[in-house]
């Protein structure tokens, strides 16, 4: 007898599936979480550069990126279908038109030419493509198994043990990410989030879900007074494995007492898995506190929120030229606070300039290009 926990697994042909109403919260949830990536991106060249960009960047990538990965689950389906493979294809096809079109830019910036690691090894900010089409691909057969979400720990917790799983074809934040695509699943077909105290959530549940992101925050302030925040963002990121991160002393975080790598290689992957075991739940509490601060109302956030794979894509050739001309350290060595605080203004308009409608009209064949001719007709 086939095992399905959940009686959600369909292989298909190519029906259509019925449109449902957006629902405001995850519009409102994506954009946000968009507008924390630009955000990041901008003040990136000045993280080390003061407490002020140093907490904002440290701070934001202990939740945002695993939202994004929960909302991306959240709304993905278990099933091999003629829609499910068209979804796929065209991500892959938005990645390698982007690189093309990233390569170019650097190109013209630096005189960047391609490596033997072109496509294979993406690009900056590109790997969330490759990540997101990977796990589409995996999900159906990942809850197949009895205990998907508690084998998906597992997996994100061990694939820092491996040296060969690196940032080749994105696979170290595939796995790394695979708990919270696969819990953003698990949620929707459990009904998880549509209780009241989820769509509807009472004052005091709100203030305590600030509270905590204060007290995190708090707390991370006080961390990053006395050290480098790359010691906390690089485990965050979920791309580097256990050796990489503890052999830099800028990055290591000891939950033991890690000592000589060649000495003690079984104490440095223990660490490892304590140390990515605590990001994973301190992602989940700020996630859920954040979640459920976010506005249920529709807004003018919702339209931007339907556009969030415009945001993305096209914010990175232009952060590329940003960089590359050094805008944000000069605007913070000139204006101190007042620069940093800029820099965030200027993310917030660019974000909401990109996901416009016009835009997405203009670009809509680069960001969601047309690949039915690469497939076959459904059944």
């Amino acid at each position: 007898m086939v095992h399905r926990p959940f009686g959600t697994l369909k292989y298909t042909g190519g029906e259509g599936m019925s449109s449902k109403p957006r629902i405001a919260l995850w519009d409102n949830a994506r954009f946000l979480m968009l507008l924390l990536v630009v955000a990041g991106h901008m003040v990136e060249s000045i993280r080390s550069e003061g407490l002020g960009p140093s907490w904002f960047y440290t701070f934001i990538y202990l939740f945002h990126m695993p939202v994004m990965m929960f909302i991306a689950g959240y709304f993905a389906h278990a099933e091999i279908s003629w829609k499910a493979a068209y979804s796929v294809v065209q991500l892959l096809a938005a990645y390698l038109a982007w690189e093309l079109i990233i390569g170019v830019v650097r190109y013209l910036l630096t005189g960047w030419t391609p490596s033997g690691h072109f496509l294979t090894t993406p690009s900056w900010a590109m790997w969330f493509l490759v990540s997101l089409a990977s796990l589409k691909v995996l999900l159906p057969f990942v809850m197949y198994l009895r205990h998907p979400l508690a084998i998906s720990v597992i997996i994100s917790l061990a694939s820092g043990a491996f040296l060969d799983i690196d940032t080749v074809f994105s696979v170290s934040r595939t796995l790394g990410f695979l708990p919270f695509f696969v819990g953003g699943y698990i949620a929707k077909v459990r009904g998880l989030l549509t209780a009241e105290w989820f769509t509807a959530p009472s004052a005091r549940l709100r203030v305590a879900a600030g509270a905590i992101l204060v007290a995190v925050g708090g707390v991370l302030v006080w961390v990053l007074s006395g050290g480098d925040s790359s010691a906390i963002y690089r485990w965050a990121f979920h791309r580097d494995n256990y050796w990489e991160t503890t052999l830099s002393a800028e990055s290591r975080i000891e939950i033991l007492p890690v000592e000589e790598i060649t000495e003690s290689a079984a104490l440095v992957v223990l660490n490892g898995v304590l140390v990515t075991a605590l990001f994973l739940a301190l992602a989940v509490l700020l996630g859920a506190a954040v979640l459920l601060l976010i506005p249920r109302s529709t807004s003018v956030m919702k339209g931007w929120g339907q556009n969030t794979l415009y945001i993305y894509l096209l914010h990175i050739p232009i952060m590329r030229t940003i960089t590359h001309l050094e805008i944000v350290p000069t605007a913070f060595a000139h204006l101190g606070m007042a620069g940093f605080a800029l820099a965030l203004l200027i993310s917030g308009v660019l974000a909401c300039a990109l996901g416009t409608r016009i835009v997405k009209r203009l670009f809509r064949p680069l960001v969601e290009p047309n690949v039915t001719w690469l497939l076959r007709a459904p059944a």
